[in-house]
C-alpha cells in the first residue's frame, strides 16, 4: 500500500482513520450516558442523587463564575481555576445529558406512551446490575436458562 500511495494520501487516510475513532469514541460515551443514567437514578439512594444534583448545580455555577472571572485570564502560566474553568464545561454536559435521558425514559414510561410498560420499583438490597436490566425490554431480560 505505501508504494500505491503518495505521502498526501496515507496523511490523508491516517486523518480520516483518527475522525473517525474520535467520532465512535464520543457516541460510545453518549450512549452510554443515555443508557445507564436512567437505572443509576433508580438505584442510587436518594440523599446520593440529592448530593450529586446539588454538587452538579454548584460546579456548574463555578464554572461559569470562573469563567467570568478576571483570575482565569488565560495568561501564559496556569492555574487551577483555569484549568477548573476548563473542566467545568463538560462536567455541566454530562450532568444535563444525564438529567435529560432520566426525564426523557420518565416519560416514555407514562401509560399514555407505554401502554404495557411496567415501572418496578427498585429496594434497597437490589445491585446496580439487577436495576440496569430492570430498564431493558422484557424481551432482552437474561433468565435463568439465558436469554429469551
Amino acid at each position: 500500500m505505501g508504494r500505491y500511495f503518495s505521502h498526501d494520501s496515507r496523511e490523508w487516510w491516517s486523518r480520516l482513520g483518527g475522525w473517525v475513532l474520535l467520532a465512535s469514541i464520543v457516541w460510545a460515551a453518549l450512549f452510554t450516558i443515555v443508557y445507564i443514567a436512567p437505572a443509576f437514578f433508580r438505584w442510587a439512594p436518594q440523599a446520593f442523587i440529592a448530593a450529586g444534583g446539588a454538587t452538579w448545580l454548584l460546579s456548574t455555577a463555578t464554572g461559569v463564575l470562573m469563567g467570568r472571572s478576571a483570575k482565569t485570564a488565560g495568561d501564559t502560566q496556569e492555574t487551577w481555576r483555569d484549568l477548573a474553568a476548563q473542566v467545568m464545561p463538560y462536567v455541566f454536559i454530562i450532568g444535563l445529558l444525564g438529567l435529560l435521558s432520566f426525564g426523557l425514559h420518565q416519560l416514555l414510561m407514562l401509560p399514555v406512551f407505554c401502554s404495557g410498560c411496567v415501572q418496578s420499583a427498585v429496594t434497597a438490597k437490589v445491585t446496580f446490575m439487577q436495576a440496569l436490566y430492570q430498564e431493558a425490554p422484557t424481551s432482552s431480560v437474561p433468565t435463568s436458562h439465558g436469554w429469551r
